[in-house]
């Protein structure tokens, strides 16, 4: 219940599936029947169009808090690249993605988080994965598990919201399949954008593929995983940067 239209609800003793409405004790629909299909749609629609003085106020406090960069607790999408089947192997989507080839992203200094089933890499692009581990490379796993979190929570929400589409056959022609996922990934960010917030279902995702073979143009991102793993294995002697998020 992380969206701030709960201080106008509250959830009803007699039906979870019902949220009840703090102004006039309207008994509003949650969305679904079942808890993974809950969401606020229904709520926001119910303060603007028969509360409007506490919709402004709902407003006012959905308005995303000013900062120097993109919150990093927000699962928002800020780039996708889609159009390969589930059977290509996810390190050959990655080298075969404008983000790898175009070197957009991450910025200097900066890296991504990813799974065992990509290579670590410091160039192209510094993309960091997990160890498989010694005690202090384990310290490093929990830390790089727990900011990786935001990705699965993202990933998560997408299924919840659209599961008519990412788990059931679509009755399209798979050349414009990439263009509905996109379309999905637009419309999960308006949504979030908009206090729109549901709790990500949980589903599993094997993350420790083996890698496929090193690209000799790619450079190792060892040492740079290396003093990450030093960095958050020494609280005493924290680097600024890790406060973050929470990552210690």
């Amino acid at each position: 219940m992380s969206s701030p239209v709960w201080k106008f609800f509250k959830v009803s003793d007699k039906d979870v599936k019902l949220a009840i409405c703090n102004v006039c004790c309207d008994e509003i629909p949650r969305g679904g029947s079942k808890q993974r299909h809950f969401n606020t749609t229904n709520m926001i629609r119910h303060l603007r169009t028969r509360h409007t003085t506490e919709y402004a106020e709902y407003e006012k406090l959905n308005q995303p808090k000013p900062t120097t960069s993109p919150s990093l607790n927000q699962p928002t999408v800020s780039d996708i690249f889609v159009g390969y089947p589930g059977s290509v192997h996810d390190a050959r989507v990655l080298k075969n993605s404008t983000v790898y080839t175009g070197r957009l992203y991450p910025p200097a200094g900066k890296c991504i988080l990813g799974d065992g089933g990509y290579p670590c890499l410091s160039a192209p692009i510094c993309l960091i994965t997990p160890y498989r581990e010694n005690p202090v490379q384990a310290c490093f796993n929990t830390k790089h598990a727990r900011a990786r979190n935001i990705v699965e929570r993202a990933f998560g929400m997408l299924k919840t919201r659209w599961r008519s589409i990412f788990f059931e056959a679509l009755e399209v022609s798979p050349a414009f399949v990439p263009d509905v996922v996109a379309c999905c990934v637009v419309l999960h960010n308006l949504c979030l954008q908009n206090g729109d917030i549901i709790d990500p279902e949980v589903v599993a995702d094997p993350d420790n593929d083996p890698p496929e073979p090193q690209n000799t143009e790619a450079s190792t991102g060892e040492d740079v995983q290396d003093n990450l793993a030093a960095a958050v294995s020494a609280p005493d002697n924290c680097v600024g940067a890790l406060h973050e998020h929470d990552y210690l």
